[in-house]
């Protein structure tokens, strides 16, 4: 293949690959930053609004396994719409029935939503994208869903200001709806849809059970690239109150480091397409840990900068690796099954990130927890050398059997 052949081929799926992963996550960062005022304002307590935000990952974690089997018999497309529709219809509810029970019914339905579109939005590149532009088109996935979540909060902040909350629901209502005719009118017939003689797929079950030393081995670099970057967004904020910053000065560290990430996608991507998977993974793994290291010996605002955007640059060369590696290590017959498990692995490590320093620190000073995670995430690294190699693209037609 030529390298106009490639580049024909990211501009031909530009507008299917990213438009709708762009409209649906400045619907949900238009709506994430007001979830816990919209829970106190329908008589929730303070505990019960923050755990309404929990809902939106623990929906994703619920849909990732339903998601794989329904992109493996219905098609990407077919998956793309009804998880559109059910976004739309999930905030909708918010929008009518403010109760806080139907706002949580609202919220765990957008996750499962949300699981289901991601799920089948990579499924489409794998197939669509070949395999020496694979990286670079999974990190501007991802890079994508970070610009829309860049994007909603200020458009929500607008409609806030002169509507109230309930224009942010409205609005991520409106973006996933719109997502229906851009998704049909953008993609074609899907690669995946079965006929009547077709034999049934794979169970995501079996396919799980069957690639079980993948999860374990490759799967478990994804894991921890998750958990570090989950950590992140808690161990930052809680340094910052630890050392007295204002919640304010807090934000604005988390806009520099956002930025930070946002510039670094499409580099991250040419990377590991012209150097291979491992020269993305390894520093994302070492900054992540060199960044912890660093916080407990910051006392200024100055320092948490610096170490926020150590983390920040770690997480930003690896944009797309844990989305690359997954693809990279999965089989022809049974894409989407495998992803789904996939999914539902980098899930928990995202999750168990926050819960495991906020745990610690709880037991132990957090500096010392910070130190510690640091350390481990550091030694992690001679795994990863040794593990990532094994599933670069040049040995992916042999693991795919």
């Amino acid at each position: 293949m030529t390298a106009g052949d490639a580049s024909f081929r990211l501009r031909r799926i530009a507008l299917p690959a990213y438009g709708p992963t762009a409209l649906s996550y400045v619907g949900q960062g238009a709506v994430v930053p007001v979830l816990a005022l919209a829970a106190r304002d329908a008589g929730a307590s303070i505990a019960v609004a923050g755990a309404m935000i929990a809902l939106l990952p623990v929906g994703q974690i619920a849909g990732g396994l339903p998601a794989g089997s329904a992109v493996a018999r219905w098609g990407e497309r077919r998956v793309l719409v009804a998880a559109a529709v059910a976004q739309g219809i999930a905030w909708t509810i918010a929008v009518l029935a403010p109760a806080l029970l139907a706002l949580a019914g609202a919220v765990l339905i957008a996750g499962i939503g949300t699981a289901a579109f991601g799920l089948a939005r990579q499924v489409f590149l794998l197939q669509a994208v070949p395999v020496t532009m694979r990286a670079r088109a999974m990190s501007t996935l991802g890079g994508v869903g970070r610009l829309g979540l860049f994007i909603g909060p200020l458009l929500g902040a607008l409609v806030i200001s002169r509507w109230g909350i309930t224009a942010a629901f409205v609005l991520a209502t409106v973006a996933a709806f719109a997502n229906v005719p851009l998704v049909l009118l953008s993609m074609r017939a899907d690669r995946q849809a079965r006929t009547a003689s077709d034999p049934a797929p794979a169970p995501v079950r079996r396919v799980i059970v069957e690639r079980r030393h993948v999860y374990a081995s490759l799967g478990l670099v994804a894991f921890v690239i998750a958990a570090g970057r989950g950590a992140r967004s808690s161990v930052v904020p809680l340094w910052a109150d630890h050392i007295g910053a204002s919640p304010a000065w807090v934000s604005g560290v988390f806009a520099i480091v956002g930025g930070a990430e946002l510039l670094l996608f499409y580099p991250a991507g040419l990377i590991m397409d012209r150097l291979g998977r491992t020269w993305a993974a390894v520093p994302t793994v070492a900054l992540l840990g060199a960044g912890a290291l660093l916080l407990p010996l910051t006392a200024s605002l100055a320092g948490l900068i610096v170490a926020a955007i150590v983390m920040a640059v770690g997480s930003g060369l690896g944009s797309g690796i844990v989305k690359t590696l997954g693809a990279d290590a999965a089989p022809h017959d049974a894409p989407a099954q495998f992803l789904a498990g996939w999914s539902l692995l980098t899930q928990l490590g995202d999750s168990s990130g926050p819960l495991a320093t906020s745990a610690a620190a709880s037991v132990i000073p957090l500096g010392m927890t910070l130190a510690i995670f640091g350390l481990a995430v550091i030694a992690f690294v001679p795994y990863v050398l040794r593990v990532v190699p094994r599933y670069a693209p040049e040995f992916v037609g042999r693991r795919r059997t």
